[in-house]
C-alpha cells in the first residue's frame, strides 16, 4: 500500500553532506533535512568519522550509521552515537534507536521518556 508516508517526496535517492552519504528508506525530505542538520551540528572531526547515515522510514526516526574504515571501534561508536542521540532529541523530540557500526546500539529516546 502506498501512502503519503511511503511515497517519496524527495527527488533524491541519496544526498551527500560534507562527505557523508545520507539515505532515507522512503526518500522523505524531512528525514534528509533532519540527518543533514545533525551532521552539520557535529564537530568536524567527528563528522569525518562517519561514512553514511540511513533513516529507516518504515520504523520512523530509526537510524543506522556506518563509520569510516579505521574508526569502527567501540569508543568512536559510542561518542558518535551519544552526540547524534542528543541532536535528534533536540531537533525532533527523540528517535527510535541508532545503530552505530558493529559496536553500539542506542535504544529509543524521546523527551517524554
Amino acid at each position: 500500500m502506498v501512502t503519503s508516508e511511503t511515497s517519496p517526496n524527495s527527488p533524491f535517492d541519496i544526498v551527500v553532506v560534507d562527505g557523508v552519504v545520507v539515505q532515507s528508506r522512503y526518500r522523505q525530505a524531512s528525514e534528509f533535512e533532519r540527518m543533514a542538520y545533525a551532521l552539520r551540528e557535529l564537530p568536524d572531526a567527528m563528522r569525518g568519522r562517519i561514512a553514511s547515515i540511513y533513516c529507516d522510514s518504515q520504523m520512523t526516526h530509526a537510524y543506522r550509521v556506518t563509520l569510516r574504515s579505521g574508526y569502527d571501534r567501540p569508543d568512536f561508536a559510542d561518542e558518535v552515537g551519544q552526540h547524534l542521540s542528543s541532536l535528534f532529541v533536540q531537533q525532533a523530540g527523540g528517535h527510535n534507536g541508532i545503530d552505530i557500526g558493529d559496536h553500539r546500539t542506542i535504544g529509543p529516546h524521546w523527551i517524554d521518556d
